[in-house]
């Protein structure tokens, strides 16, 4: 299963549409 993976890539989508960008963690 990829689910951690699709979970990490939507965490970073997310992340990435918001105007200050942050790291994951």
């Amino acid at each position: 299963h990829t689910e951690l993976q699709i979970l990490i890539y939507l965490q970073f989508c997310a992340d990435t549409q918001r105007v200050d960008f942050q790291p994951l963690r």
